[in-house]
C-alpha cells in the first residue's frame, strides 16, 4: 500500500470523517522530512507522497485506495522556555523572524532543543526546562490563493 496525498487541515472532508480515520503519529523530525514508510495499526505504507511544505498536525494522508489517516504529533523532547513575558515576546520575534518553528505552552512557549539557543535563552534571564511530550508548532501560512501548495492550481491564469 501506498500513502500518495497530503490534504492540509483546511481542506479536509467532513468531520465525522475524520473522526474515523486512522492515526499517523510522527514526530516533528519525521513531519518535516517524512520516512519513507508510514506505520498505522501495525499495517506499513510506502510513502508516494509529494511534499511542497512540511506536514502539519491535522493534516490528512491519502492512500491509494482513497483512504483518509489523519496526522498526529508523536512525543518528542522539547526545550520549554517560561519567564519575563516581555523578554518571552522578544524571543518569539526573534525566532519568529529567522523561520524557528514555536509551539504555545501553558506558562511560556517550546521549541526543538538547541544547546546554542538554550544558552541564549538562559543568558537573558529566561528558564528553559527539557520535556518529552509532542511538539505541535504554530502552523506556517499556506499560500496567498489559499489552495496550500506551490501552487499548481491552475487557477492563476
Amino acid at each position: 500500500m501506498k500513502m500518495t496525498k497530503l490534504l492540509a487541515a483546511d481542506s479536509l472532508p467532513a468531520p465525522i470523517v475524520m473522526a474515523r480515520a486512522p492515526e499517523v503519529s510522527l514526530t516533528y523530525e519525521q513531519r518535516v522530512k517524512p520516512p519513507a514508510v508510514f506505520t498505522v495499526d501495525g499495517v506499513e505504507y510506502e510513502n508516494a507522497v509529494e511534499l511542497e511544505r512540511a506536514i502539519e498536525v491535522g493534516d490528512a494522508l491519502l492512500d491509494e485506495e482513497g483512504n483518509f489517516f489523519v496526522v498526529t504529533a508523536a512525543t518528542d523532547t522539547i526545550m520549554k522556555v517560561s519567564g519575563d513575558i516581555d523578554m518571552m515576546q522578544e524571543a518569539v520575534y526573534a525566532f519568529s523572524a529567522r523561520g524557528i518553528r514555536l509551539a504555545p505552552t501553558e506558562d511560556g512557549f517550546a521549541l526543538m532543543p538547541n544547546e546554542q539557543f538554550k544558552g541564549m535563552l538562559e543568558n537573558v534571564g529566561l528558564t528553559v526546562t527539557m520535556s518529552d511530550e509532542p511538539f505541535v508548532p504554530v502552523p506556517l501560512p499556506t499560500g496567498g490563493c489559499g489552495c496550500g501548495g506551490g501552487c499548481g492550481c491552475g487557477g492563476h491564469g
